[in-house]
């Protein structure tokens, strides 16, 4: 594996991570990603 794609990945999991934090701090329904298993909130 090339470091550009390692480095893509990087950023989409750290992007990943960011918004599940940003989003749990005011969970209104749990939201699972089914790619990457992170735990997300959603709002309606």
């Amino acid at each position: 594996m090339d470091k550009t794609m390692m480095a893509v990945i990087g950023v989409v999991l750290g992007l990943a991570i960011a918004i599940g934090v940003i989003q749990a701090m005011q969970p209104t329904l749990a939201y699972t990603c089914p790619i990457c298993g992170i735990g997300f909130a959603t709002y309606d």
